[in-house]
């Protein structure tokens, strides 16, 4: 089998390396389908609700981007109202320079034009500010 065969085949895929300190922190996790985990961490404060993403492209299928957002929108749900959340990863979005109407979400210190990832995460941005 050819290397390029053997990446085409790997085009998926999330995960959270721990040291051995912060691995005796982790209190649960959970994946969310390949793209997405939740992991709990105990600290001294609070809890630490970490969401790891790796999001499809701007130019996978649009069903696709629409499952990925809906697992995390549901994993964002499923977090205790008292831990932090920490959302990290690879969106692969653009949001651009422009944040008229999104002041509360975004930044003013973009690059370029948004798109339609951009578009996607700061609509989840929106939807799941509190």
């Amino acid at each position: 089998m050819s290397s390029r065969t053997s990446d085409a085949q790997h085009s998926e895929g999330v995960a959270l390396l721990l040291n051995k300190k912060t691995e005796k922190a982790l209190l649960e996790w959970k994946p969310y389908g390949p793209r997405l985990l939740r992991a709990r961490f105990h600290s001294k404060y609070t809890k630490l609700a970490v969401l790891a993403c790796y999001a499809p492209t701007n130019d996978s299928e649009a069903e696709d981007k629409d499952a990925f957002y809906d697992q995390l929108q549901a994993a964002s749900e499923s977090v205790p109202a008292h831990d932090m959340l920490l959302i990290i990863g690879d969106l692969n979005a653009k949001v651009g320079s422009d944040n008229t109407c999104r002041e509360h979400v975004m930044g003013k210190h973009g690059i370029g034009s948004i798109n339609d990832n951009g578009e996607r995460l700061a609509d989840f941005c929106e939807e799941t500010t509190y």
